[in-house]
């Protein structure tokens, strides 16, 4: 290792810090290139610990600054999980389960006699939605936007077990396919996927 590499890994102990060729970016969630460690050992998907709170302050604005003259990427934002309002958790459950063909993940209430207030998860094909009644004067006024496979599909699915569509599957101008599917409390669901009949959109 150069004086360079042996200051970052003193810098951030127990951090595994990856060296790739220039301009390859690699993200912790999909990795097809070889990570190799000071000590020349390729790292492991599974070993590599991302720590936010390993990159804030001045350390991190160093390594930033030399990271990018070296070309190197590393991403560390993964996903993101839109969260849904509602006024009833059993009633959104129920409906995003029964009905759109989710799975819960996890349930939370403050007070386990209680059905609300209730922070709750829902995952479908890898895909999280968090719904929250806590602030139920919310519900009806947030929404989320997936990307399927496809929307003609998906539409008929659900449809046969009594979602509320708001939009039927429809080709918009700025090159999508979408459908979009109301839940109990009005907030909408829009699936899409790129249309084939215009320019897709970025």
């Amino acid at each position: 290792m150069n004086c360079w590499e042996e200051e970052v890994w003193k810098k951030l102990p127990g951090e595994l810090v990856a060296y790739f060729s220039a301009n390859t970016t690699v993200s912790c969630n999909h990795i097809d290139t070889q990570l190799i460690s000071p000590n020349n050992k390729t790292i492991d998907k599974k070993d590599i610990v991302c720590d936010k709170n390993r990159f804030n302050g001045k350390v991190s604005k160093h390594i930033a600054k030399e990271l990018n003259r070296k070309n190197i990427h590393l991403y560390m934002i993964t996903s993101a999980i839109p969260v849904i309002a509602v006024s009833d958790s059993v009633r959104s459950e129920d409906y995003y389960c029964r009905v759109l063909g989710f799975q819960k993940m996890f349930a939370y209430r403050s007070d386990p006699h209680k059905s609300d207030p209730c922070y709750l998860s829902v995952a479908r094909d890898g895909v999280w939605l968090h719904l929250q009644s806590f602030k139920p004067e919310r519900a009806g006024m947030t929404d989320a936007f997936l990307w399927v496979a496809d929307v003609d599909l998906l539409h008929i699915e659900v449809s046969e077990r009594g979602a509320v569509i708001q939009l039927s599957p429809t080709d918009q101008t700025w090159g999508t396919r979408e459908t979009g599917i109301r839940d109990p409390d009005g907030n909408v669901l829009v699936f899409a996927t790129k249309s084939t009949h215009q320019d897709t959109a970025q």
